[in-house]
């Protein structure tokens, strides 16, 4: 793999992959899935995608710990850390850093500025989101909209957009509400 559209080729079929793992009985209790968005080493050049979810069953549980339940539903902090799939890792560098120097990103020092590249990889992630809610795995899987949040450590108002665009009309209204709830 040493082409922009293979390492999103494979980065789709490593979260697909995934996806279609999950346990049924889980499935049919999850209510978002989660691409946490981070860089490897705090690198710029090693984006990575962690695939989790979160159910309401766990949700519930975390609400006595959190300062509301839209927090504890919503909050990554909150939810199980489980890496059902992991876009980015060593075994993903090589294809990554090949699809960096196609964008023309690639910079030797770590310490440049890496927003082009992370920008880059947000709209990966958007684009994988949406396609497989476009191809119906979602719907396969989850016998639902289940919606997808992109997102990082932080929360902020392009937060929301970004998820709002990977995502069915309106099926990740609420946690946009939440992340303008933050700004109000």
């Amino acid at each position: 793999m040493t082409t922009e559209i293979s390492f999103a080729e494979h980065a789709y079929a490593k979260v697909k992959e995934a996806i279609l793992r999950c346990a049924s009985p889980v499935a049919s209790d999850v209510y978002a899935i989660s691409f946490f968005i981070e860089n490897l080493d705090d690198d710029p050049r090693k984006p990575t995608l962690i695939l989790g979810y979160n159910t309401h069953t766990y949700w519930r549980k975390s609400i006595a710990h959190a300062s509301s339940a839209d927090e504890a539903k919503w909050n990554f902090a909150f939810w199980p850390q489980t890496c059902e799939a992991f876009v980015g890792n060593t075994d993903d560098a090589q294809c990554r850093e090949m699809w960096i120097k196609r964008l023309g990103s690639w910079c030797a020092d770590q310490d440049d500025d890496g927003g082009e590249i992370t920008r880059q990889f947000m709209e990966l992630a958007v684009e994988i989101a949406k396609r497989l809610h476009d191809e119906g795995i979602i719907l396969q899987k989850f016998t639902r909209v289940v919606p997808i949040l992109i997102h990082e450590q932080e929360y902020y108002l392009d937060i929301a957009r970004l998820t709002e665009r990977a995502n069915p009309p309106d099926s990740s209204r609420e946690f946009s509400n939440w992340i303008e709830s933050l700004y109000t």
